[in-house]
This record gives structure tokens, C-alpha cells and sequence, in this order.
């Protein structure tokens, strides 16, 4: 049986619900949250329109009493690659 195929090949993360803006800029954003991310993979991310980033970094800032928090940048990537 064949499974359908999709074209998404990126996770979504909501600024204020998954992750927190620290830096934006014309080219790249930088987040922190508790989701863990793989640099070299695609997101979309969430702040009032929604913008496909390339994580470029990703790593454990910090460790408390409820998991790690991580930060990373994430490079903007524009219509049409």
C-alpha cells in the first residue's frame, strides 16, 4: 500500500507558544525554547506571518528543573530558495 507524499519537510514553531524571539534581523532570526532542533534542517516560524528559516545553529543553553533550553539561529530563507 502506498503512503501519499508530502512536500513539508519542515517543523512549525509559534514565537510565544514553542519559542521565544531573542534577535531578528533582515537575514537571520535567533530563538530559544524548549524544542529541540536539528541545524541543517528547514522551519517555518510563526510571528504574525509565517517565514521558512534554515536552522543554522542549535544548542542547550541552559538546564532546569523542567528539561533544557535551547538556542539557535536560524537563517531566513527567501521565496523560491
Amino acid at each position: 500500500m502506498d503512503r501519499p507524499v508530502t512536500n513539508r519537510r519542515w517543523r512549525r514553531c509559534v514565537v510565544g507558544r514553542d519559542v521565544v524571539l531573542v534577535n531578528e534581523s533582515p537575514t537571520e532570526v535567533c530563538i530559544e525554547g524548549r524544542l529541540r532542533l536539528r541545524p541543517g534542517s528547514y522551519i517555518e516560524v510563526c510571528h504574525g506571518d509565517t517565514r521558512l528559516a534554515f536552522v543554522s545553529t542549535w544548542m542547550i543553553t541552559r538546564l532546569g528543573k523542567d528539561g533544557p533550553v535551547y538556542r539557535g539561529v536560524c537563517r531566513w530563507e527567501t521565496p523560491g530558495g
